[in-house]
């Protein structure tokens, strides 16, 4: 595999306030987003060829860890847990995107080795503490057009 990492996703590329842990893979021609580290099926994924990288993302000014990998018909809207990587994020991103539209082969060598992120990353103990009354994020019950989603995280 090629990159591996976590952020949080909201996949529809609104401004919302359900963002969702997910487990992602930077591998050949797109990033394709998991549930969790393992998971066999993908949540979706996003080709890279003629995508944007968009950071600082301008639309989620009070998340300055946000940024958008846009194409013309998909926008995935991430976020990292510090500045450090999402900028990490971004230029592996932005490299990957520049190898496949430069026509080259898109390469673990191509990637810079620190935002490889350690393999034994629990996503439920993260998000436990998210949950973390005293110093984590209010989580609260969303609802939208009828459909009521529980352990949502608003900011």
């Amino acid at each position: 595999p090629g990159l591996l990492g976590h952020c949080c996703a909201n996949p529809q590329g609104h401004v919302v306030h359900n963002w969702k842990a997910r487990w992602f893979m930077l591998d050949g021609e797109s990033l394709t987003y998991y549930t969790c580290k393992g998971e066999v099926s993908s949540k979706g994924s996003i080709p890279l060829k003629d995508c944007q990288v968009v950071s600082p993302c301008l639309d989620y000014s009070k998340r300055p860890t946000v940024f958008k990998v846009v194409n013309k018909k998909q926008e995935l809207v991430m976020q990292a847990s510090s500045l450090e990587e999402r900028d990490a994020w971004v230029l592996d991103l932005r490299s990957a995107a520049r190898c496949l539209q430069e026509g080259r082969p898109f390469t673990r060598s191509s990637l810079r080795q620190s935002i490889r992120l350690e393999h034994s990353l629990n996503l439920r103990e993260i998000l436990a503490k998210m949950k973390d009354p005293e110093s984590g994020i209010k989580s609260e019950s969303f609802n939208s057009s009828n459909k009521l989603y529980k352990d949502c995280f608003t900011g």
